[in-house]
């Protein structure tokens, strides 16, 4: 059975940490060798913010929440992400239909993606962002993103399987 059936048939739509778990798992079981992907804390100390060009330890005026996750080289740790040789920074999401939460999760995934346009216009580095997107309503409208991208060459929104060849393709 397919990973993406699995997450909508075996977990409740609503509660979205079980869908990170998994949406973490596809990306590493298809991610180039030397590479994994590595959850932040989802509090406290070790949450990541993007705002307004930069990476904090808190949101400050942050359009969006707290940064996921990062792909980065696998002899790291989470909290010494800024030392791999290219940083994937991504918010994940999994929106199988329309209504207040997800309503909310969407206009996050919009943020995360200017807040992303902010940092590639303020720095010329090795860090790319992505937008791991996952359930129908949300595969239905990706494309409406390409709108919001500045900067198609290291931000990107997609499925899983779009985002692993996408993150594979930049590790070369």
């Amino acid at each position: 059975c397919p990973q993406e059936v699995k997450i909508h048939l075996c977990t409740d739509p609503g509660r979205q940490k079980i869908h990170e778990i998994e949406q973490v798992k596809m990306i590493n079981e298809s991610l180039a060798d030397e590479y994994e992907c590595y959850n932040f804390p989802s509090k406290g100390k070790g949450k990541k913010y993007l705002d307004h060009g930069q990476i904090n330890d808190s949101s400050g005026r942050s359009r969006c929440k707290s940064i996921d996750c990062a792909v980065i080289q696998k002899h790291l740790e989470i909290k010494n992400f800024n030392q791999s040789e290219k940083i994937f920074l991504g918010t994940l999401k999994y929106i199988f239909e329309s209504g207040g939460a997800q309503d909310s999760q969407w206009k996050d995934v919009k943020g995360f993606i200017k807040e992303s346009n902010d940092y590639c216009n303020k720095n010329d580095n090795n860090y790319y962002f992505y937008a791991q997107l996952d359930g129908k309503w949300a595969n239905d409208r990706t494309n409406e993103l390409s709108n919001v991208i500045e900067n198609d060459k290291r931000i990107f929104a997609g499925n899983s399987l779009e985002v692993v060849e996408w993150i594979n393709k930049n590790i070369q």
